[in-house]
């Protein structure tokens, strides 16, 4: 009776007194590195927000300094060619009656797509020809540009070399510093805590 009652009681203790300790020590293993994986997923997530930001920054800093240098209005720089496009449609006045605007995020980058409500005609044309000239002149300028936004990394760097070489500009150049630190400490692994090897 006592070798029941001793069997009963060994099915009947929780789950983590009936496992070894090599169990213990792969769970704990396993822990570590799901939580070195998120924190280094969330890392990036970080710096990419920052370099988007950078870009933006310096974007705004590359036209003011285009500006200042005596460019002519109508020029459009494809290293600030994205701001413009963005101003160019914050400006633009109201969509015409019977048209909407949705952001389409299937494709990279997300865009938007313009759609007649009556007669159901979609595209990414804006239906005001004056904006769509402006937008599609910030474009055809994006695109003569080395890089894009789908390497804002490269993308940040091409505007800042030609601030330094065409204006000497170098306020950036602390920022970069840091986010390659940042960066850099992502690239290598996270080193492990200590082993539970007693």
């Amino acid at each position: 009776r006592t070798r029941r009652a001793a069997a009963a009681a060994a099915h009947a203790a929780p789950h983590w007194a009936r496992r070894t300790w090599a169990d213990v020590v792969a769970e704990m293993r396993r822990r570590e590195e799901l939580e070195r994986a998120f924190v280094r997923s969330a890392s990036f997530a970080r710096c990419d927000r920052r370099v988007v930001g950078l870009v933006w920054r310096a974007m705004a800093a590359c036209r003011a300094l285009d500006e200042k240098a005596g460019c002519p209005p109508q020029f459009v720089n494809g290293l600030w060619a994205p701001l413009h496009e963005r101003e160019t449609l914050a400006e633009a006045a109201p969509l015409p009656v019977g048209w909407e605007v949705r952001l389409d995020q299937r494709t990279e980058p997300a865009s938007l797509i313009y759609r007649n409500v009556e007669t159901g005609e979609e595209g990414a044309e804006h239906p005001d020809e004056k904006v769509e000239a402006m937008r599609r002149k910030a474009r055809e300028e994006m695109a003569k540009n080395k890089y894009g936004w789908d390497r804002p990394r490269e993308f940040l760097g091409e505007i800042v070399n030609y601030l330094r070489e065409d204006h000497g500009y170098s306020d950036l150049d602390d920022d970069l510093a840091e986010l390659d630190e940042d960066t850099h400490g992502l690239d290598g692994d996270v080193p492990a805590k200590g082993d539970y090897d007693f």
